[in-house]
């Protein structure tokens, strides 16, 4: 009895301790690096519908609130500009924020089995 003890203990201690430790890299780098990939992709295309570009580009001929005369035609012209900018600008600091996090979530693993191998005394 006590013989199957240890060899289930040495089992578990092969196949679910070390080989995850093992596996756990090959696993961020692909498994889950595709996960983060798919957040990427989908907090990019919440950024367009959030600051609706599309939108924005579409009715930028059209005039506001109905006001077909010349002056409420290119005073909505030059509004929509305006608003197209500031939402371009803000969509780019979007995207520039997300690729930070892919980034730093692609840099974290080796960056903290560095610190790792720093903690270790040097002898």
């Amino acid at each position: 009895m006590q013989n199957n003890a240890v060899v289930l203990f040495v089992r578990f201690l092969v196949t679910d301790i070390i080989l995850d430790v093992v596996r756990f890299p090959v696993w961020w780098y692909t498994r889950g690096a595709l996960h983060v990939a798919g957040w990427y992709g989908q907090q990019l295309a919440f950024g367009i519908d959030r600051l609706a570009l599309l939108v924005l580009l579409k009715n930028l001929g059209r005039p506001m609130f109905g006001d077909y005369s010349k002056q409420g035609r290119l005073i909505s012209f030059f509004v929509r500009i305006v608003q197209l900018v500031v939402s371009t600008i803000l969509f780019f600091g979007w995207v520039v924020w997300h690729t930070l996090v892919f980034l730093a979530y692609c840099i974290l693993l080796p960056a903290v089995i560095w610190l790792i191998l720093l903690s270790f005394p040097h002898g």
